[in-house]
């Protein structure tokens, strides 16, 4: 006969004394008397066998050390197992209220390397992508001597700038001769054209001076602009970060403190308001987070941060794994709705 049938035939659970199986032996033993109208020799055969097996001490001790062996070993892949759904629900936990962060904080990485980069990479990269700003210097044109001034020249000036200035109409043909104005006009024609030549290249040395200028100006836009876009990349890729590891300590902390029952009492009776229901279920406690705007001070920012669902969760979660509530499973009836009770 095994051990469990023997408790069955006694109605005994594992947790017996030797009082119990002589009071339940008893008991069942006038049920099967010979004596009464149901008697039953086997029966009773087979209840003195279930006496003895519960009552050898030695066997009882092996058989109750098994069960209770069994029972850690389940309590055991029970707790490993909720360690691990809480393992992975933080974890969860923790990328969802960090991952709009931690693209922004990739993002202003990205900017800082690439400024960074383009500072180090030399003066000749401003040039290479903004050519299309920069304006070319002009090219002067073939230099033009300046024409000999000759005595017949000067002559011819000076007789002509006199007639100008006092008004006289003297007859310049009657002084000197054709060949002579060709020669004359010939040099006027040379010198205006040397004129003109100086106008051009005094324009365009103006020119290319403010040319320089703004190629310059274009180089130190653009320094001023990739520094100034890596250091405040920087800064925002610093921020960000700050606010990930406060999130995560943050997590932490709240974490840690839910594994500690007193905490975790607290906690629950902030949340209902003073008064802890026998059992709930998780959105009856998401309801009540939403209606208890006191529990910020268990939380924090984490709430809104998280959200009350997986605030409800994590706070069950934990206290799944410290041990301090235990589940009810749902069944066809409540639609298999699980409840939760303090233990």
């Amino acid at each position: 006969m095994e051990y469990t049938e023997a408790l069955s035939l006694l109605g005994l659970d594992s947790d017996f004394s030797e009082e119990d199986v002589k009071k339940s032996h008893k008991l069942k033993m006038k049920d099967y008397h010979p004596d009464k109208p149901n008697g039953n020799n086997e029966a009773m055969s087979e209840l003195n066998g279930a006496r003895d097996l519960l009552l050898n001490n030695n066997l009882l001790v092996v058989e109750k050390l098994e069960i209770a062996l069994k029972d850690m070993n389940q309590l055991s892949l029970q707790q490993k197992a909720i360690d691990k759904k809480v393992e992975r629900f933080e974890k969860r936990t923790l990328k969802y209220a960090t991952n709009k962060l931690q693209r922004y904080r990739r993002i202003a990485i990205l900017l800082a390397g690439i400024s960074t980069a383009a500072i180090f990479l030399g003066k000749d990269l401003p040039k290479d992508l903004l050519m299309e700003f920069h304006q070319i210097e002009l090219v002067k044109p073939a230099s033009v001597s300046h024409p000999a001034l000759n005595e017949l020249t000067r002559k011819y000036k000076s007789l002509r700038d006199s007639n100008e200035k006092n008004a006289k109409s003297t007859d310049l043909t009657l002084i000197f001769t054709a060949e002579e104005i060709t020669e004359i006009e010939k040099y006027e024609a040379d010198e205006k054209k040397f004129i003109e030549h100086l106008s051009k290249i005094n324009a365009i040395n103006k020119s290319n001076r403010d040319i320089k200028t703004f190629n310059k100006n274009i180089t130190l836009y653009w320094y001023v602009f990739t520094f100034g876009l890596g250091m405040q990349s920087a800064i925002v890729a610093w921020f960000f970060n700050n606010k990930i590891h406060k999130i995560e300590d943050k997590l932490a902390d709240i974490s840690d403190a839910l594994l500690i029952k007193s905490n975790f009492i607290k906690f629950m009776y902030e949340i209902f308001k003073g008064e802890i229901p026998k059992n709930w279920t998780l959105q009856q406690f998401e309801n009540a987070l939403l209606e208890n705007k006191e529990h910020s001070n268990c939380m924090g920012s984490m709430t809104y941060t998280l959200g009350h669902r997986k605030i409800a969760q994590l706070v069950i979660l934990k206290g799944q794994e410290g041990g301090f509530i235990s589940v009810i499973d749902g069944n066809e009836s409540n639609n298999y709705l699980e409840a939760y009770y303090l233990v």
